[in-house]
């Protein structure tokens, strides 16, 4: 980088630290919710989950991603609404391991309604869809139908990306092959 675009980069970004955040683009003001997935603080939420909510809260969180796939850290969902209840926090999210929709999964989308959730997110794919295009599809396929049982409940299933999903398979990227092979309205 040349001296002068590095200074007038720098002068630029010295600027903005004076404008509003509505001049940047995003509303001024604060943010009315903010949230946290609980694998940020596995830690601390294996040790004491209810002392950890509290903690949250106090610092201002409004929201919290559950972790399914770490059984919500041995509380029942019973507890957790508890916890959730207790501390005022909301949890409109978890993570869960994608095998999750293999198995009583009606079962989960119900407990999700009763715990307030709309979101429910498989981290990856397993490690089968690494090496085969035809896992990919497979697993599509599952999120398709598990798609149409979570919309009954009023629940959306999502797959966030990963590098390996963008590392070529024959030729196709698996990402791509899952997105063209599920439906976006599930």
């Amino acid at each position: 980088m040349l001296r002068r675009s590095f200074l007038a980069s720098a002068a630029a970004a010295l600027a903005s630290r004076h404008l509003p955040v509505s001049a940047l683009g995003a509303p001024a003001g604060k943010l009315n919710r903010i949230g946290i997935e609980l694998y940020a603080v596995r830690g601390a939420m294996k040790a004491s989950p209810e002392r950890t909510l509290e903690a949250l809260a106090k610092i201002g969180y409004t929201d919290v991603e559950l972790l399914w796939s770490f059984k919500n850290f041995g509380q029942s969902i019973k507890e957790v609404k508890a916890s959730l209840k207790a501390t005022g926090l909301k949890a409109p999210s978890a993570h869960m391991a994608p095998e999750t929709i293999l198995t009583e999964w009606e079962q989960r989308c119900a407990e999700a309604r009763e715990l307030g959730m709309t979101y429910l997110t498989a981290p990856s794919l397993p490690s089968e869809a690494n090496r085969s295009i035809e896992a990919v599809k497979l697993w599509a396929n599952r999120f398709n139908n598990a798609g149409e049982v979570a919309r009954r409940f009023g629940l959306w299933i999502a797959l966030h990306n990963e590098p390996n999903h963008e590392k070529p398979i024959m030729g196709q990227k698996p990402m791509e092959v899952f997105l063209a092979e599920t439906d976006p309205k599930l």
